[in-house]
């Protein structure tokens, strides 16, 4: 019987650690939310609309890097099938931060349809983020 070797690459260390990965999965949320926020800004009016300011979009991502991690240690505590579970929990979780952008966003002050539309965004590029960084999808 014939064995296969595979030599895998030194300079490329896989991320292991949970903070590593929180880290990683902030970071690539930060980005993705940067440049969907830059973006907007460019296309549309954000002066004085608070939740498209950026201390409010960094500031909520951070505050969602962090329950992320707690609930990714504990499913991962209690589940033979973290990531799997955790990607599950991040798509309700997801889910029920909608409320806030069709309920309370609106009555605020400049919030147009197109500004919710971007909420959205902000929110599925942070549970994205989160998500790849944390399950180890991102930072192989």
């Amino acid at each position: 019987m014939q064995s296969v070797s595979t030599t895998a690459d030194p300079a490329v260390k896989p991320v292991s650690s949970l903070p590593e990965r929180a880290l990683v999965g902030l970071l690539v949320a930060v980005v993705a939310n940067g440049l969907v926020r830059g973006i907007a800004g460019t296309v549309l009016d954000t002066a004085g609309i608070e939740p498209l300011g950026w201390g409010a979009i960094l500031g909520a991502t951070v505050v969602a890097a962090v329950g992320a991690t707690a609930v990714y240690a504990l499913v991962s505590r209690v589940s033979a099938r973290p990531d799997y579970h955790f990607t599950v929990v991040a798509a309700v979780v997801l889910l029920l931060s909608m409320a806030p952008v069709f309920t309370v966003a609106p009555t605020l002050p400049g919030v147009t349809t197109s500004v919710l539309a971007v909420l959205v965004v902000l929110h599925v590029t942070t549970a994205a983020g989160l998500v790849a960084g944390l399950t180890g999808a991102v930072g192989r």
